[in-house]
């Protein structure tokens, strides 16, 4: 009989108590493919500074959590040009490649892949992807070469928007300074989200934003005093909650030189994909201006 187990831990970074929950029949048959007695999970929440923070937790056959690792990638890349090629179905796996796994980017479904990025020299395999025994949908790649995605067969269908959105992610992925993997996952998310439509320009700003949010920080310009004026021609054409969070954030912008998206989403608003909304809008109007610090 299925039945829903609860295990308990800290997280080592954020310090709060997290409970994961496991459904017991599928957590013994997971047991039966493992060679150590334990299998693993990751645990996708929101970590230090409202940030995702993903831990791999190696749980046994009595629930208990007999380990867990957080996923951090490099913060460096690496500029020599690689003469790597495609990773096709019959090629075996490059095991000088750092793997980092991540069960599902969802909580029910989500994208299965494999993303190889020679720059970082690290591969992302999310869904539980078995080399041996599966082949690639679909293999998408960068302008250059540099960063690889490898689609697998799942529940979400790959439409030629999809395709599009992967395309834009590769590349900006090779172009832009390396990312942290909850950002990484909050990218997924976002292109989850917004999966049937095709990308606009300004969906490529949110995208770019997001990954490279951790080495942002927004300042008002010398028209942020003026917000009220335009306060009812904003609520029309966007909503009253939106523009309460815009005033809130022009507000804060009054006394403070800078702002870091961490420091606000810590503090006020924990979903950053809205908050990088937000800004765009802000930023638009001419009340806020970013500044790249990498």
């Amino acid at each position: 009989m299925q039945s829903t187990i609860q295990t308990k831990y800290q997280c080592t970074i954020c310090l709060s108590l997290r409970i994961y929950y496991l459904e017991s029949s599928s957590h013994h048959k997971n047991l039966e493919r493992s060679v150590n007695g334990l299998f693993w999970y990751s645990d996708i929440h929101r970590c230090k500074d409202g940030m995702l923070g993903i831990n791999n937790l190696h749980i046994d056959k009595n629930y208990a959590i007999r380990s867990f690792e957080s996923l951090v990638l490099p913060s460096q890349k690496n500029d020599k040009p690689t003469l790597r090629g495609l990773p096709l179905p019959n090629m075996k796996r490059d095991r000088s490649i750092e793997s980092y796994n991540i069960t599902n980017m969802m909580p029910d479904k989500g994208f299965r892949m494999i993303i190889y990025d020679h720059s970082l020299n690290v591969e992302l395999n999310i869904g539980r992807i078995q080399y041996d025994l599966e082949k690639p949908e679909k293999i998408i790649e960068s302008t250059n070469k540099k960063v690889v995605m490898a689609y697998y067969p799942s529940q979400i269908i790959l439409s030629s928007n999809l395709i599009d959105w992967f395309e834009l992610l590769v590349n900006l992925l090779e172009e832009l300074p390396p990312t942290s993997i909850g950002l990484f996952v909050e990218t997924l998310r976002y292109i989850f989200r917004l999966q049937l439509i095709n990308p606009t320009p300004f969906h490529k700003e949110i995208i770019t934003t997001i990954i490279k949010s951790h080495q942002i920080y927004f300042k008002g310009t010398d028209t942020i005093n003026k917000f009220q004026d335009v306060e009812t021609r904003l609520i029309d054409e966007y909503d009253k909650p939106s523009v309460e969070i815009m005033k809130e954030l022009v507000e804060n912008l009054h006394n403070r030189s800078n702002y870091t998206l961490k420091m606000y989403t810590k503090t006020h608003h924990s979903d950053i994909v809205y908050i990088i909304y937000i800004l765009l809008i802000l930023r638009d109007e001419g009340f806020v201006e970013f500044v790249d610090n990498s």
